[in-house]
């Protein structure tokens, strides 16, 4: 009712059988209602979508209504969604994957923030101290964040437990470092926007030492602010002043245009997809609205992959990894009476003769022996590993039987896993997370050899 008491509107529920009036609210945020509609009691809002492999996430400083935080971008349409926003996020920059999968994303005021990206749920790791203006991040293989402090010229190590801070790398070479990315060799690449007299450059970085070596500068090079590595290991940089996309020899430093012009006006991150192809973030493209690229790594063709939308002060862009083939568990309990144990790896039949008296565990560390030592599985990449009585494969692990009474296995388990991450380290991940793994209980038996 627009005009009940002057209030500005009034919702009145009316009991349909007495015809008796209830007012539910009015005034406050009422000015000039019309439509109602009753949301069914049983209604679920759907779920907002996880960021799937291959999905562009873009940090945008005042997206969500000037609260910041995480865009999602289908590199398949280019749509928009949103991943998470608001709550610790002030001026989201850099952006990269945990080997879990997880999102951590350096904040210019709020520090290291880890998001999960099925929820969108923040956890603040890491803020103050020495971070005093986080820009770019990566992550090593010991699970260690490095991160990029502008104001202080440094690079700086957090802890991805604690969150605890410490220095890799300050002053020297390095002036105002923003992008950062990691090579195969563990050794860092650092994007200075202002070092070598004013051009810029790319800068090593021993992540052990901290020493500083030249890689490439002046040249192509006025603002360098990206930094990707290549599959070849070849370095891509994102230059937002000399509007161009420049890959750079990471032993010679000889430098070489992949793409300017056109589309980009603005470049500032940088990342690749699994294809090879270059994604870069362009805060000028599009009249100003920022816009996602994609180009052409060979002859530098661009495409505006989404632009506009719900972008308003975008920077950082990262790809969700792919997935490896599924990673396989299985469980093994009980003391062995004799027998044998046999499955199939990837097509490839596997037996273990198993005699009295062997632990579970023993059992495990003979069946991974096994795989390892075949030929056929070594030239595919499948290896195995053991976490006490579990035996990890990454690869399809299948019609698993057990002729020794005593000994009994848990149901294979099949997890996804995010590139780069060791079967080791995810099933330590998983322990830790909780992960349950049904168990049956039973006897066990002695591999050949066992002690």
């Amino acid at each position: 009712d627009q005009n009940l008491g002057g209030s500005g509107g009034t919702v009145i529920r009316i009991d349909p059988t007495t015809g008796t009036q209830y007012v539910v609210a009015s005034g406050v945020y009422f000015s000039d209602p019309f439509g109602i509609l009753s949301v069914p009691e049983d209604f679920t809002p759907p779920a907002t979508p996880p960021a799937s492999p291959g999905d562009i996430l873009v940090s945008d400083f005042s997206a969500f209504g000037g609260t910041g935080g995480l865009l999602r971008v289908s590199s398949q349409t280019g749509a928009q969604t949103a991943l998470s926003s608001g709550i610790n996020f002030d001026e989201p920059f850099g952006i990269a994957f945990e080997s879990d999968g997880d999102v951590v994303v350096a904040d210019r005021v709020r520090g290291i923030i880890r998001v999960n990206p099925i929820t969108g749920t923040q956890t603040v790791l890491s803020t103050g101290g020495l971070l005093t203006s986080p820009s770019g991040i990566a992550v090593e293989s010991s699970g260690h964040l490095v991160v990029t402090n502008p104001a202080t010229a440094q690079v700086l190590r957090i802890g991805p437990t604690t969150g605890f801070q410490s220095v890799v790398s300050a002053g020297g070479l390095l002036l105002n470092p923003i992008g950062i990315a990691m090579e195969t060799s563990g050794y860092l690449v650092v994007a200075d926007r202002d070092a070598f007299g004013g051009s810029g450059g790319l800068i090593r970085v021993d992540p052990v030492s901290g020493a500083q070596a030249a890689i490439s500068s002046g040249g192509l090079f006025s603002n360098p602010i990206g930094v990707a590595v290549e599959a070849s290991g070849d370095l891509v940089v994102a230059d937002a002043s000399a509007t161009s996309v420049v890959r750079v020899d990471p032993v010679s430093g000889a430098q070489a245009a992949v793409s300017s012009g056109g589309s980009l006006v603005a470049p500032f991150g940088i990342a690749l997809e699994a294809g090879g192809d270059i994604l870069v973030f362009d805060q000028g493209a599009s009249g100003l609205l920022g816009a996602v690229i994609r180009v052409d790594p060979v002859t530098g063709a661009q495409t505006v992959l989404s632009s506009g939308g719900s972008f308003a002060d975008p920077f950082g862009i990262a790809v969700v990894p792919p997935l490896l083939p599924n990673f396989h568990t299985e469980l093994f309990y009980g003391t062995t009476e004799g027998g044998s144990v046999s499955f199939m790896v990837n097509g490839v039949t596997i037996v273990v003769t198993t005699r009295g008296g062997a632990s579970a565990a023993q059992v495990a560390r003979a069946i991974a022996a096994a795989i390892n030592a075949n030929a056929k599985l070594k030239a595919a990449g499948i290896t195995a590993t053991v976490v006490e009585n579990s035996v990890n494969v990454n690869g399809e692990l299948n019609g698993i039987s057990i002729t020794d009474p005593g000994i009994q296995s848990g149901p294979i388990e099949s997890i996804p896993t995010l590139s780069g991450l060791s079967t080791a380290l995810l099933v330590l991940l998983l322990l830790l997370a909780g992960v349950c793994l049904i168990r049956r209980q039973g006897g066990a038996h002695r591999p050949p050899g066992a002690a």
